[in-house]
Order: structure tokens, then sequence, then C-alpha cells
């Protein structure tokens, strides 16, 4: 028994300095998005959270996924901004390319947005991961994106919060499949239409039924 416990902590901690060498954060709670393409459901993407590491910025997130308010949710939010073989930028209010609402109003008022977080900012940009888009330092709000491939130009500059870790096929999806005019703008809505939070007992890919 003694060796049996020893054994799964050596991996464990295997696993653990193997993702720090790699430039991510261990995992805590995750969110999804379910994706629609104009009238058909693409399916979720299930998103793992870096609670430790970003707890500022994923609470924002958290909240963004939880507000069934389309003002201040992810809810009906859409994709305006989708570049093959880059990222797919997600967090359009309303379908405003300038929303910029954020949990921290009171103590970060708009536009200037809140502050990067130092831990995100010190992991890599790999693929499928998911980070803040901004309009500068410390302007973090609602917007965020997906990388499609690495994109280590992006280290230092936008705070890592989380990474893909189901419905890669959805992300792929969207960087080979998606028409988008010159303005990298889908030709084709892409919606979310769920979100929120992953209960661990239950299995996301029921609500691709939604």
């Amino acid at each position: 028994m003694q060796l049996q416990i020893s054994y799964a902590y050596i991996v464990g901690f295997i696993l653990l300095a193997t993702r720090v060498l790699a430039g991510q954060a261990e995992i805590g709670t995750k969110g999804f998005l379910t994706i629609q393409y104009g009238d058909e459901i693409k399916g979720n993407i299930t998103l793992g959270l870096y609670d430790n590491t970003t707890p500022k910025t994923v609470a924002n997130f958290k909240a963004l996924l939880t507000n069934n308010d389309p003002e201040t949710g992810l809810i009906n939010s859409t994709s305006n901004r989708i570049i093959s073989g880059f990222m797919a930028q997600f967090g359009f209010l309303n379908g405003e390319r300038l929303a910029n609402y954020h949990i921290y109003q009171d103590e970060f008022p708009n536009p200037q947005g809140f502050p990067d977080e130092k831990g995100g900012l010190e992991l890599s940009h790999k693929k499928y991961q998911l980070s803040m888009a901004n309009r500068g330092k410390n302007t973090n709000s609602c917007q965020f994106f997906i990388t499609f491939e690495q994109t280590p130009w992006l280290d230092g500059g936008y705070v890592v919060f989380g990474e893909v870790v189901d419905g890669f096929d959805v992300v792929d999806f969207l960087n080979n499949d998606v028409k988008t005019n010159r303005g990298d703008q889908p030709l084709t809505q892409v919606k979310v239409v769920a979100c929120g939070l992953v209960d661990e007992n239950e299995d996301v890919s029921e609500l691709d039924e939604l």
C-alpha cells in the first residue's frame, strides 16, 4: 500500500514538474463554451483555468461564464476576430468589438481595465492556450483568445490564464473552416450559446444537445 502511494506521489510530482518546465500552470476549476456556427451547434470547448497562478483574471472569467445577462456575461457573445493559424478572439458582449466589461469596475474603471497578473505574463503561449486580449499593459476586461498554434511573440504581453482541455475538434474547426472577411470577422456568425463552470460529476458533452 505504501509503495502504491509513493508511486502515485512520484508520478504526480513528475507531471507537475513537466507542466512547470513547459511554461504551464496547474489547472484548478474548469469552464466551458458551447459554440454555434450559423444555425449549427459545433460543440463545447472545455477550458482548464489557472486559479492559483492568475486568481483575479480567473475570477473575472468565471463571472463572465456564469452571468446570464448578455451585457455583462459571455452568454450570446460572439467571436468577431478569427485568424487561421493564429487565434480566435472571444468576449464581444452583445457583438460589440469594443466591449470592455470586467468585475473590477469600481477599482479600475473603464477604459483602463484591470491590471496584468505577473504569473500569467510568465507563462508561454502554446497551442490551445487561453489568454487575455488587451489594448496595452494593464487593460484587461472581457475579451480573451484561444491560440491555434504556439505564438511566442505574445509571451510577456498578454496574461495566460488557462488552456483547452477538451473540445479540440471545435477549436480546430474554428482554425480550419471558418471563413472571414478582410477584417478577420467570420462571414458566418460564431456565437457562445451556453457557458458556465464544469461540474466534475457531469459529462459536459451532454450539453452538445442544446
